[in-house]
């Protein structure tokens, strides 16, 4: 039966498409534009949270930083602890910065007690221009091996046991500091004779003691002291003050 609008059966009763043509078919997810695709928003795309690089953990290199500096190693290690955690598995970089940072804060820490405990103890002992007449002295050195050096000097208690006893000092004039030997026995005498007082003098004319000659540096300089002490010819330790 024939169409009674003349069309052909089948065809579009209005003609062609009115806009020229088909319209698109749908299409299932996964494409182009929709989650997990490489689309610009896609999670896990090019563009996504998860392909921004790591950053670079501010407090790891501070722990270096601060590791370096004199006064700060113990806030450089505890910070490098704390980087050391924040760039665990890769969440952050520096993680060489916190490592470094442990270290060099150990060893700061340690040269830090260290320093406490030789100020404490005076491992450095007295300085010899420091020294005054009457003061009992414990130190390596303080023989007749004197002219050798002497170290560790320690003002102790004369009722201690100790090595030497000063019984003199004299500022060296620019001439005497010049003249000065320490390996003139009779040099050294003769600077400490005149200020000694008659007992004080009487002992150096006993075998028994010995006495020696302390400058700061081993060739004096004008305005240094000469320090007389006076110890037993033996080597053995006084336990009592010398008139």
């Amino acid at each position: 039966m024939s169409d009674p609008y003349g069309s052909p059966s089948g065809s579009n009763p209005y003609g062609q498409n009115p806009y020229g043509q088909q319209p698109p078919a749908p299409q299932p997810y996964g494409g182009g534009g929709s989650y997990g695709g490489g689309g610009p928003q896609g999670y896990g795309g090019g563009g996504g949270f998860g392909g921004q690089p790591p950053k670079t953990d501010g407090v790891s290199i501070a722990s270096f930083v601060l590791s370096l500096l004199c006064c700060t190693g113990l806030i450089g290690l505890i910070l490098g602890f704390v980087g050391l955690s924040r760039t665990k598995n890769g969440q952050r970089k520096g993680r060489g910065f916190a490592i470094a940072g442990i270290v060099l804060g150990i060893l700061s820490v340690l040269l830090a007690i260290g320093g406490v405990v030789v100020v404490a103890t005076g491992v450095l002992g007295e300085r010899i221009n420091d020294l005054k007449d009457g003061q009992c002295l414990t130190g390596n050195g303080l023989d007749k091996s004197a002219d050798e050096g002497v170290s560790g000097i320690h003002v102790v208690d004369c009722s201690d046991k100790h090595d030497a006893q000063v019984i003199a000092t004299k500022t060296l004039s620019s001439e005497e500091a010049d003249d000065f030997d320490f390996g003139d026995q009779t040099q050294i005498v003769e600077h400490c004779t005149p200020m000694l007082d008659s007992g004080e003098a009487g002992l150096l004319l006993d075998p028994k003691y010995y006495v020696i000659a302390l400058t700061q540096e081993r060739k004096p300089s004008s305005g240094d002291k000469v320090v007389c002490v006076i110890t037993l010819a033996d080597g053995g330790s006084l336990d009592e003050k010398l008139p």
